[in-house]
């Protein structure tokens, strides 16, 4: 469902391997420049909630944490109840979502050469 919302806002999906430790989630974060990451509180046994409290000083251009199947902490936000908020609407002009609307013919996912 993000990676939809995303194409739709015409935002970078950027996937992180859940498998991705401190030095390669930091390294693709640094890289990517990214403003955004939604990430479980924890799968498979792991923290990504604490791996990313960790890493949060080292990432100036990170400005939202959202969170998914728990309870935000902190500044965090809960995808749930993002996913389910009808409020941005009266916020946001019609337009604006269709000027942001993916191209069709052109790529969703961009590599560099």
């Amino acid at each position: 469902m993000s990676r939809l919302a995303l194409d739709r806002l015409g935002a970078i999906f950027l996937p992180l391997h859940d498998g991705f430790r401190e030095a390669e989630t930091g390294h693709v974060l640094v890289q990517s420049g990214a403003r955004v990451i939604i990430a479980p509180a924890s799968y498979g046994g792991f923290s990504h909630r604490g791996l990313i409290m960790q890493l949060r000083p080292s990432l100036p251009a990170l400005k939202s944490v959202i969170v998914l199947r728990a309870e935000p902490e902190g500044e965090e936000r809960a995808f749930d109840r993002l996913v389910t908020d009808s409020g941005w609407r009266g916020t946001c002009a019609r337009g604006e979502l269709q000027r942001l609307r993916p191209v069709p013919v052109q790529p969703a996912i961009h590599t560099r050469s």
